[in-house]
């Protein structure tokens, strides 16, 4: 049980909440936790994939720097009048029933990244062919490996 002298640290801390852990959101933490020297900053991250699909760090290391992740879980809406951010689990199979989780919030970044722009097709000759592939996501990264397993050239 936390002792009320730590119950008070805690509450005087600053919630930042990260919605997203790619290359962004990841960032992010690290300046934080550079930066914040006197540990004013509690750190929550909601991410979508586990953290086997996330190569940029190991689990350990969030752990280590007191950083909170909620895998499987996507931000479905923020209530900013309080301060309040829903999560549903990704991992259900039953969307009526999926449990939703609700993320107090100071400060929320959101760090979700994007979706790449193609040119028209008719621009890019090629463009559509099959072996063409776009990387912004984990799964388009699957994709590349797995076409790289029994592709002899590629440009990039």
């Amino acid at each position: 049980m936390k002792s009320t002298a730590d119950q008070k640290i805690e509450t005087l801390s600053t919630r930042i909440v990260i919605i997203g852990l790619g290359m962004v959101g990841l960032s992010f933490i690290e300046k934080i936790l550079e930066y914040d020297t006197t540990k004013k900053y509690t750190i929550t991250a909601i991410c979508e994939e586990p953290f086997d699909q996330l190569i940029m760090k190991p689990e350990q290391w969030y752990q280590e720097n007191g950083v909170s992740v909620l895998m499987h879980q996507r931000a479905t809406k923020i209530n900013a009048d309080v301060k309040v951010i829903e999560a549903v689990s990704t991992q259900e199979v039953n969307s009526m029933s999926r449990a939703v989780t609700s993320v107090p919030y100071d400060i929320c970044i959101i760090a979700t990244g994007s979706n790449a722009l193609l040119p028209p097709l008719k621009a890019v000759p090629g463009l559509d062919l099959p072996g063409v592939y776009v990387y912004r996501t984990i799964d388009d990264l699957n994709l590349i490996i797995e076409r790289s397993k029994t592709a002899k050239h590629a440009a990039v």
